[in-house]
């Protein structure tokens, strides 16, 4: 609103970091407008005051800062598709869509965001491969037998499904880099070399304590000769010589007392008559010792390194089968993930100049402001870098805001320390020259401004968050120091505040959800209401139990899981409704639909269905007419959306106040729109991934609001219980990828450890350490700045590495700032507790909703999907047909029909008891030169979708590009009706014709014969 212009607002770009951040940052600055586009009259004082500070800092009048904020706020409304505010992710996922074609990437390319169903099924394609893939198979023997040697299990499915997890993080890039040269030959090397490097030294070592006893021995000396017996030298000795190299700890080496003994002389027993011969051969003995500690020091760290690569080899040596196949999945899927966008964009960045970008995108952006700064992953700010680079030099002004001591998204590859070095330091200036370029603009034109006040918590909230954290900064590393300098605020806020820390030694679950329910019956008393109240946790888990428990205690619970879609009792019996009408023949899937029925309509008796399904599954449709619930075929619909509402409509279900049947609507619109009208598919998908789909609840719903810290972020709340503080922290470290150009393996993942910190590795290890201590206080951070009126903790004193233990008693035991005041030994409260003042948060009122009943004419809905029919009503034979249809279907050379055969059985979509015929048959098919002739040209398409002038869908099993012909083939596996079968043929070539300037002809390919009928146009 500088100028005129009330279009500027195109040329600003926001980002932030999640859907929630960014919707919430646009109703702010619709909400400003408003505010300051109010006549000046209707305005407050405080208004009026804000309003002049900004219309001083444009250099306007009042009254036009007004008129232009009135015409920026018209503007956006009437162009709100231009109002640039969203998140990185949907930013790069524009940039990657405008330029699709230049990356080599599917136009029409779905983005996945479940990555752990891929990686389970990239897991289970693996072991599929077992005896078909010599290369594969004997790696995955070798880590069975590595598995069994160390006394695991065989089956180590679960350890490589964890370890995958790993390789799709940012720092992961370089090492499958490095090992990318490394086949199973190669790995099963390694594997003999270093084991028996290994081996090396653990003789080594035991023969120097082996050579030490024997000289006691011989000298006539035993334990008891010597000072400090057991855990003299001598007990040195026997450790090493007794115990396997492998089963000696970091901290159970030598210890400072053999050291002080090594070095001063060993010592006798006063109390032994062997006292003086002991001391006698101090120096033969003190030479033993010493070889053990120089062992020790220069030899153990790599026998240390070797032990925990040797536990990672396995996983290792199949990293780049994970991958391949991670590729073949994506790549028959149509899919990109989000990590994939970042490195995408790289090769886009590297190669375009930002004004041909922002001309492909159709739109300029002169200013940025990138929120949340301080959880954007590496590779994500070297894509942004450049953008605001020409944006600086352009003498624009942009905006990153971030608060590194809320950077609690490492594990998604939020990386803080590049929000802490700004201005003066950008990520790879030493590596990249255009970085370098970038990194002096920054540094001359950057400036930092630390926020100083509190606008959210009581003054009483503020001063304890000041003191607490302050004190942890102190007591921990340089490193946290750093993020937490500076962190102290003022309060803005005049009313009272009240903390409370209930901090009992046992305090076990029962009574921690039982403290949840008395402080949320404290605060009703007190005048709040539910929803003012929110109880953080860690894990979703724990909030299952908190949720469960005051639920069953009569308290509204809003949570994770009491969100998902599928914990309503009207989506279960949609599903269970959905599932007995394409399962006609499924008893269960009747008794589970009669089952929810009764549980949504009391009036209904189920006695009298009980008795008909008795015998066995009977026709759905008339079993429910027999209780008046009467409801058409599902092929009487155009779409599986339409009759998804008329079974909602025909059983009278609730959809007004109903969100999870509303959101249940918007899964079937949404999977009928990006994937299928297959209802069976959307059954498997809704069981599968979206049971667990959130429903959103509305602002103001009258519960308490249960939630982890990470989805705390950005909120506030007038009271807020963080129960169980007393997680384990030095459990769930992050592995840290290594490059080692010296080592037999070029990288590695190491988890951050006592044995690990001995390693050459130490100072990464140690600064990996400092991030996870981090991690944790930056979680402490988040959710005890949440709260505006009250915080209540609690958590167990006795658990150890909690932060209960190692921090806040502590605190609470010392701190002499504080007005803290003591109850009871376990009971800590600061402030006071003041009844509710101030309105209450708006209800959310009720949106009405409605089923149209009359519907536009679309095309007929089918119940054949992309890769399946309905099984249910086909009888053996056509069953068997439809199946070998969909394993051609897969198949784009002859070698790959086993491949396609066991990826159609490992997902579902044929039946493992007609699998011997269906590779009997095509092992057959493919003795036929004609038939492995379809399979021989670069251009053929299985299965391609044609659309008549109507809509309707044509799909051939084959069409085959040759240079002066086109073929469409369709295979046939039943009775050759050639009359029927040509005029099908004939539809296709005619389609093909009017699409192709190519003559076209057809085919027909009877499977069972292997006989070729022509077919031409006519």
């Amino acid at each position: 609103m500088k100028d005129k212009n009330e279009k500027n607002f195109r040329k600003v770009l926001a980002m932030t970091f999640t859907n929630k951040a960014a919707n919430e940052m646009k109703e702010r600055i619709i909400q400003k407008l408003k505010e300051l586009s109010k006549d000046p009259i209707k305005k407050t004082p405080e208004e009026i005051s804000e309003g002049q500070k900004i219309a001083d800092d444009f250099g306007v009048s009042l009254y036009v800062l007004t008129e232009r904020a009135s015409k920026s706020l018209n503007a956006i409304l009437h162009n709100y598709g231009m109002f640039s505010v969203m998140t990185i992710d949907k930013f790069t996922h524009k940039v990657i869509r405008t330029f699709a074609k230049e990356l080599g990437l599917s136009l029409d390319f779905d983005v996945e965001l479940d990555l752990t169903s891929l990686r389970k099924n990239v897991t289970d394609l693996l072991f599929d491969q077992i005896g078909r893939q010599k290369e594969l198979t004997d790696l995955m023997v070798s880590y069975a037998n590595s598995n069994l040697k160390d006394d695991k299990s065989w089956n180590f499915k679960k350890q490589l499904f964890e370890f995958s997890s790993a390789l799709f993080k940012e720092d992961a890039i370089d090492a499958i880099n490095r090992l990318k040269g490394y086949d199973s030959k190669r790995f099963i090397e390694v594997r003999k070399e270093v084991s028996e490097e290994q081996k090396v030294l653990e003789r080594k070592v035991k023969k120097i304590a082996d050579d030490a006893l024997e000289f006691i021995k011989i000298n006539g000396l035993e334990m008891g000769d010597f000072h400090y017996t057991n855990t003299s030298v001598f007990g040195l000795f026997t450790k090493f010589s007794s115990k396997k190299l492998s089963a000696i700890r970091a901290d159970d080496g030598p210890s400072n007392r053999h050291r002080e003994h090594i070095a001063e002389g060993i010592q006798g027993n006063k109390k032994s008559p062997n006292k003086d011969l002991v001391e006698s051969f101090s120096n033969d003995l003190g030479q033993f010792g010493q070889q053990i500690l120089d062992f020790w020091q220069d030899e153990y760290p790599s026998y240390i390194l070797n032990k925990e690569i040797l536990k990672n080899l396995s996983n290792l040596s199949l990293m780049n089968h994970i991958l391949t196949f991670t590729e073949e999945v994506k790549k028959e899927d149509n899919i990109l993930l989000i990590s994939d966008f970042y490195k995408e964009i790289a090769k886009l960045i590297a190669e375009e100049p930002v004004p041909f970008i922002y001309e492909r995108l159709g739109v300029r952006y002169d200013h940025f402001l990138l929120d949340e700064f301080q959880d954007t992953s590496h590779l994500q700010w070297l894509n942004l870098i450049p953008l605001l680079h020409n944006s600086l030099a352009s003498k624009q002004t942009n905006l990153i805001v971030g608060d590194g001591k809320q950077a609690i998204y490492r594990w998604r590859n939020g990386e803080v320390d590049q929000f802490v070095n700004l201005p003066d330091q950008l990520p790879d200036a030493d590596t990249i020259e255009s970085i370098a370029e970038a990194q002096q603009k920054f540094s001359d034109e950057g400036e930092v401004n630390t926020l100083k006040h509190n606008y959210r918590s009581a003054p009483e909230i503020v001063a304890f968050n000041n003191a607490f954290f302050e004190y942890l900064a102190a007591s921990n590393s340089e490193y946290v120091q750093r993020i937490y300098r500076d962190g102290s605020q003022l309060a803005k806020k005049d009313f009272k505040g009240y903390l409370e820390f209930n901090l009992q030694e046992g305090l076990d679950e029962d009574e921690q959800n039982n403290y949840c329910l008395e402080v949320v019956k404290k605060s009703l008393e007190q005048g709040y209401k539910l929803n003012d109240i929110s109880i953080l946790v860690r894990r979703n888990s724990t909030g299952s139990v908190i949720a469960k428990f005051l639920s069953e205690n009569g308290i509204k619970v809003i949570s994770q899981d009491s969100l998902w879609v599928n914990k309503d009792a009207h989506v279960k019996f949609l599903v269970a409704l959905l599932s007995a009408v394409t399962s006609q023949r499924n008893l269960n899937h009747q008794k589970k639909c009669v089952e929810h029925l009764s549980m949504i309509k009391s009036e209904i008796d189920p006695n009298s269905l009980w008795l008909e399904l008795a015998n066995g599954a009977v026709d759905i449709r008339k079993l429910f007419k027999k209780i008046d619930c009467n409801f058409s075929a599902l092929e009487d619909f155009h779409s599986f959306y339409e009759y998804v509402e008329h079974l909602i409509a025909a059983f009278d279900v609730e959809l007004d106040n109903n969100p999870y049947v509303q959101y249940f609507l918007e899964q079937v619109h949404q999977f009928e729109k990006k994937s299928s009208t297959n209802i069976r598919s959307f059954i498997q998908w809704f069981h599968e991934k979206g049971f667990k789909e959130s429903v959103t609840s509305p602002a103001g719903t009258e519960a308490v609001q249960v939630m982890t810290f990470h989805k705390s972020k950005g909120l506030e709340f007038p009271i807020v219980i963080c129960p169980f503080l007393d997680w384990d922290m030095s459990k769930n470290k992050s592995d840290l990828w290594m490059a080692d150009d010296d080592h037999l393996v070029p990288s590695y993942s190491l988890t951050p450890s006592k044995n690990t910190l001995l390693t050459k590795h130490g100072d990464a290890m140690k600064a990996e350490d400092d991030k996870n201590i981090l991690d944790h206080i930056n979680m402490v951070y988040v959710a005890f700045t949440r709260a505006e009126t009250a915080l209540f903790v609690s958590g167990d004193s006795k658990k150890a590495s909690s932060p209960v233990v190692k921090w806040l008693k502590p605190f609470l035991d010392t701190d002499p700032t504080l007005t803290i005041s003591k109850t009871s030994d376990d009971l800590a409260c600061m402030g006071e507790f003041v009844r509710k003042v101030g309105t209450d948060t708006e209800l959310a009122e009720p949106f009405s909703f409605s089923i149209i009943k009359d519907k536009m004419d679309r095309t007929k809905f089918s119940l054949k999907g992309e890769h399946e029919v309905s099984f249910e009503n086909l009888d053996d034979k056509r069953r068997y047909g439809t199946e070998l249809h969909l394993v051609l279907s897969k198949i784009q050379a002859p070698n790959e029909s086993d491949d396609a055969l066991m990826a159609c059985l490992h997902k579902g979509l044929i039946s493992p008891v007609n699998l011997p015929k269906l590779k009997s048959d095509l092992n057959r098919l493919f003795t036929s030169d004609h038939f492995t002739s379809y399979f021989s040209e670069k251009q053929v398409f299985n299965e391609r979708i044609i659309l008549d002038e109507l809509g309707k869908m044509h799909i051939p099993d084959k069409i085959i590009y040759h240079e002066n012909e086109i073929v469409v083939v369709d295979y046939k596996t039943g009775e050759e009706d050639e009359e029927k079968h040509e005029k099908q043929v004939r539809e296709y070539i005619q389609l093909m014709s009017e699409i192709e300037d190519k003559k076209v002809r057809g085919e027909i390919f009877y499977t069972e014969s292997l006989r070729v009928r022509p077919v031409e146009s006519e």
